[in-house]
């Protein structure tokens, strides 16, 4: 029996990226997202390897039954998180269920489904598991504060689950792109390149082969990540002299 790669968000962005990469690898996928057309057109491109499995995994309760029905029903050797929700904003405008459904939707429901996955490589005694994190996790950015509090949650979460379970058999990875040319982000500005969810699928093979906790991706992102360690004012000085100045560049591009 195929041994199955989870993919979650494999609809669009980087989890479709993730899922084409993989599967021109070798890989057999299946990827879970809520737009059931879109993975039925993507089985259609990619053929026998991909397994589509429509479900919402916008609670922990939903996460929690669609990784249950996947576990049983499939023989699977890996999981990449990789579904997230950002809702931009000044954190003093927004709102608590805003923060909600990121918080439920970037750290409850991945958790529900890490827990799962781990009791089930820990018997298997072999196993990856891959976050699909965000530079904003580790790096402040303004407009984003309920977003990133989220994704640092759960970067933090897998970084603890890698220590309890590195005697079993399970390696543990995280990737942490900037902001990508996505659907999501294509309202959002930022003083750094977008890179191209095509670029992050191929580091998340990478990191998929050697499992890393702290897979930055991009040399750009990496020489922020950089500053932020090492001089975290001067970084903060520059975020916001780009927050006055890319709205004066897009205004008159446009």
């Amino acid at each position: 029996m195929n041994q199955h790669i989870i993919v979650t968000g494999a609809s669009r962005g980087i989890g479709k990226a993730i899922a084409e990469y993989f599967v021109r690898k070798g890989e057999h996928v299946i990827g879970i997202a809520r737009t059931e057309d879109a993975l039925n057109q993507l089985a259609l491109v990619l053929g026998e390897r991909f397994t589509p499995y429509p479900g919402d995994l916008g609670t922990s309760s939903q996460a929690s039954k669609v990784m249950s029905a996947i576990l049983k029903e499939n023989q699977v050797k890996g999981l990449i998180l990789n579904s997230g929700l950002s809702i931009p904003g000044n954190y003093l405008d927004s709102k608590p269920t805003e923060w909600k459904r990121q918080i439920d939707t970037n750290y409850l429901a991945p958790a529900a489904m890490l827990q799962k996955m781990i009791a089930y490589l820990r018997k298997k005694k072999d196993g990856k598991i891959i976050a699909i994190s965000s530079l904003a996790a580790v790096l402040p950015f303004p407009e984003n504060a309920a977003y990133a509090a989220s994704k640092a949650a759960f970067y933090h979460l897998i970084k603890t689950a890698a220590i309890e379970s590195n005697d079993h058999g399970i390696a543990f990875g995280a990737v942490l792109p900037g902001l990508t040319d996505t659907k999501m982000t294509e309202n959002m500005a930022s003083i750094l390149p977008k890179a191209s969810p095509k670029s992050v699928s191929r580091a998340v093979w990478k990191c998929w082969q050697r499992p890393d906790l702290f897979s930055v991706v991009n040399r750009s992102n990496q020489l922020a990540e950089f500053l932020y360690r090492m001089n975290p004012p001067v970084f903060s000085r520059l975020v916001k002299m780009s927050k006055n100045v890319l709205p004066r560049f897009k205004e008159a591009l446009d």
